[in-house]
């Protein structure tokens, strides 16, 4: 995400320089797959993304439980 803001500002400040902006938005095109990679092609794959684990543990926080009570 800092490198999509920062390529972004620095496309913003080299407006009159067509290419050096195409390579800065190339770079944010590059940086926002990253974050959100593309969708699974298989209906299983993404049955397998939305699936969650959960695990119940009971925990002592002292801490916690007098601060927050």
């Amino acid at each position: 995400m800092n490198a999509i803001i920062g390529f972004a500002a620095l496309a913003a400040a080299h407006v009159n320089q067509p290419d050096q902006v195409q390579e800065y938005l190339n770079k944010i095109s590059t940086s926002g797959q990253h974050l959100f990679p593309p969708e699974p092609d298989s209906a299983e794959s993404a049955e397998q993304c939305h699936e969650i684990h959960t695990e119940r543990r009971h925990h002592h926080c002292p801490y916690y439980s007098e601060t927050v009570l």
